[in-house]
């Protein structure tokens, strides 16, 4: 028997047994030789039982096909049971989570951030990396080892790390990159084994080294505080790191300094039409690129080409 009914407004906010007498009742009319007991059938809608407690409005669309089916109904329904047990098993689980997570500490080595059980921490369970990463003009990458730097954050996450050890939640000490870490450990060891012998050959190579031209300053390195050297290129001066350097990274000008028409207004020589304020110089955008440069090794690969200009 098929039939199509309309829920009355008032029905809707209440339980669905109301809505399974009056199809009970709709098929005795129709079937008084076979008629059927309200309490041995049950209401289904897309493959659940509905329960006999669950409101008409919250377990019925518009069109939903209901079936009369044998079985005595529940109180709740199929489909709420399952929602019932879903939660209750993702509640299990954050306890559980929680449960495992207590006593644990975070470990602190950059790249790793895992927690772990300090009585259980074996040798080359945390693998991690040996300095902090670096971010730097929408470039990502790590300090330490030498991938080639990325834009994207799911490559850099992709990156392998270059050390294993145990997990630590202390911070690992600053870093110092490795040829600044070797030479001064080089450094302390002979002074420890010949008594100073061989900061004295360092200082009298110096002495021996030809001296810089008095206008040119750019000659000796500045290091920083965290072991990266200052860009010595005309009109950069910003901080970097040897690992992270490489061409395209300097914005800086090939020519120097001069006066400009005006008091206090000064110019670049390579940018004749760009002048500014003497302590405003530094602002104006570069018209070259290249690497950082910090004085030492080989001269920066830019000539200053002498230019003509005529507007």
């Amino acid at each position: 028997m098929a039939t199509k009914f309309v829920v009355p407004k008032g029905w809707r906010p209440g339980p669905v047994s109301k809505l399974l007498a009056f199809v009970v009742d709709t098929y005795n009319g129709k079937r008084a030789g076979n008629a059927l007991d309200v309490a041995a059938c049950h209401l289904e809608v897309g493959g659940f039982a509905l329960g006999s407690e669950e409101v008409v409005e919250a377990v019925l669309k518009p069109r939903d096909e209901v079936l009369l089916r044998p079985g005595a109904s529940l109180a709740r329904g199929e489909r709420a049971l399952a929602a019932a047990a879903a939660e209750a098993d993702a509640r299990a689980r954050a306890d559980a989570a929680r449960r495992a997570r207590e006593g644990k500490v975070k470990c602190l080595n950059h790249g790793c951030g895992t927690l772990f059980d300090p009585n259980d921490n074996p040798a080359g369970a945390c693998a991690h990396h040996r300095a902090p990463p670096f971010v730097s003009g929408g470039y990502k990458g790590w300090r330490c080892c030498n991938p080639k730097p990325t834009m994207d954050w799911d490559e850099f996450a992709c990156y392998p790390a270059c050390a294993t050890g145990r997990h630590s939640a202390e911070p690992p000490p600053p870093f110092a990159p490795p040829a600044e870490a070797a030479k001064a450990a080089a450094a302390v060891e002979s002074d420890d084994d010949d008594g100073g012998a061989a900061a004295a050959a360092a200082a009298a190579a110096a002495a021996a080294a030809p001296a810089a031209p008095e206008d040119d300053v750019s000659l000796a390195a500045v290091p920083g505080d965290d072991g990266d050297f200052k860009c010595l290129n005309n009109g950069c001066g910003q901080f970097f790191w040897e690992e992270e350097n490489f061409k395209g990274r300097c914005h800086f000008h090939k020519g120097r300094p001069e006066p400009a028409r005006g008091e206090g207004l000064y110019r670049w020589s390579c940018c004749p039409s760009k002048t500014a304020a003497r302590d405003e110089l530094r602002s104006v955008p570069g018209c070259e690129r290249a690497a950082h440069w910090r004085g030492a090794g080989a001269p920066r690969d830019v000539a200053c080409v002498p230019c003509r200009w005529e507007f």
